[in-house]
């Protein structure tokens, strides 16, 4: 361990003297190697909401290179189309694309009926929809108030 951590090291001076950890990592290669692991969720089942693209998009990417097959689930069908199409091309899993309002208690949960029945079953949830149901608008800076800032979870 200690010569992984002595590697590490001259990593953090190497990019702190070049000014970047991308010319770094290149030349430090060997560093990046000794610290992969198996998350253990090769065949689970993934649904991730705003999945066709964005950070969704990303998770969905990531989990289907870890072996999870994947519903990515999104306002817009053709764009879900693409982005399943794209992502079954390059991780080899299954990536299935479903439309979904967050915003619609009955649409979320035929997504998730939808899932199950696509893949057999859900095992992992990523919520990356950009706007949950039922979230307010933050006020504007000047509607605060100073009973508003100061109030408690057990005023409200």
């Amino acid at each position: 361990m200690t010569g992984a951590l002595d590697r590490v090291a001259r990593l953090a001076q190497d990019a702190f003297e070049t000014g970047g950890i991308a010319a770094s990592r290149a030349r430090h290669h060997s560093v990046f190697e000794d610290f992969t692991m198996d998350l253990m969720l090769n065949g689970k089942r993934a649904l991730v909401t705003g999945g066709s693209k964005g950070i969704g998009r990303a998770i969905a990417r990531q989990l289907a290179l870890e072996g999870v097959d994947v519903v990515i689930a999104a306002r817009n069908q053709a764009e879900l189309d693409a982005a399943a199409a794209e992502l079954a091309k390059e991780t080899g899993r299954r990536i299935v694309g479903l439309t979904v309002d967050t915003q619609d208690d009955a649409s979320v949960k035929a997504v998730v009926a939808g899932t199950v029945a696509a893949l057999g079953g859900l095992d992992i949830l990523v919520n990356a929809a950009a706007k949950p149901g039922g979230q307010a608008m933050p006020p504007k800076l000047a509607e605060i108030t100073d009973a508003l800032f100061f109030m408690t979870s057990t005023s409200r």
